[in-house]
């Protein structure tokens, strides 16, 4: 029987939370079945560093790092795709135009990586506000894609 690795995400920071509830008005033929999801919309050349929020992008900058392992906690896990989105210091998924496939729901302020040699990454952005009006704390999603696996 062949078993399905599994991963252990390690970071010095890492907020989670629910998904958007409301995204502007658009198409729903023309977005990604999955919501969350964006491995599939990853440019083909990464490195392990992921610049979300621009210099000049309102808010207060945040770095993140952390290494991924495999589920030992102790094996590095190398080449792994990790996706990245939030919200603006606003709380809201902005767009700047022209985003494609889950760009269309995450708005522009989301990026990919791929994990270093030893499971390191970065992670350069701004602290993402809270949805306006809503009760869950500013948060950052993300997403691992092993080499060979599914996005989850």
């Amino acid at each position: 029987m062949r078993h399905r690795p599994t991963f252990l995400l390690l970071s010095t920071l890492v907020l989670f939370g629910s998904c958007p509830a409301a995204i502007q008005a658009q198409s729903a033929a023309s977005l990604p079945a999955c919501e969350w999801c964006g491995a599939p919309d990853a440019p083909a050349t990464l490195s392990a560093t992921a610049i979300i929020a621009p210099p000049g992008e309102p808010g207060t900058r945040l770095v993140i790092t952390g290494r991924v392992l495999r589920s030992d906690g102790r094996t590095p896990a190398r080449n792994v795709l990790l996706y990245t989105y939030h919200t603006n210091a606003g709380g809201r998924y902005a767009r700047r135009g022209g985003e494609t496939g889950n760009g269309l729901r995450h708005g522009h302020l989301r990026g990919w990586l791929r994990t270093g040699p030893n499971g390191e990454y970065r992670i350069d952005t701004i602290r993402p506000g809270a949805y306006p009006g809503r009760a869950e704390p500013a948060h950052i999603h993300l997403t691992v894609t092993p080499a060979g696996s599914e996005e989850r």
